[in-house]
């Protein structure tokens, strides 16, 4: 998620969906006029590393939660790929190997 605003942490961190944050002072409309700083990156960077910090707090409460949940919670009409086994990274789009021919 390209979040413009910073503050999308707690949606992210409820879907499991990963997260970007930008900094922008007001809205696109007037952050040409608020774009003064005593010092730019010391300012910038304190405001990403208190949104970084959210978002962590947010995905381990939201990790926290799905623990305690289990595929018999969700609906059987509802589940969809979630019964099936899950595939390691990288293996569905493996090749599969040439068998040799037996002599």
């Amino acid at each position: 998620m390209n979040d413009v605003s910073a503050s999308l942490y707690e949606v992210a961190a409820a879907h499991g969906a990963g997260w970007v944050a930008m900094h922008m002072r007001g809205t696109p409309a007037t952050m040409q006029q608020q774009a003064s700083y005593d010092d730019v990156v010391a300012e910038v960077r304190a405001f990403l590393v208190d949104r970084a910090e959210k978002a962590i707090a947010n995905y381990i409460k939201a990790l926290q939660l799905s623990q305690h949940a289990s595929v018999d919670d969700v609906p059987a009409d509802k589940r969809g790929d979630l019964d099936k086994p899950i595939t390691p990274a990288g293996e569905e789009h493996k090749k599969p190997e040439k068998s040799e021919k037996a002599e």
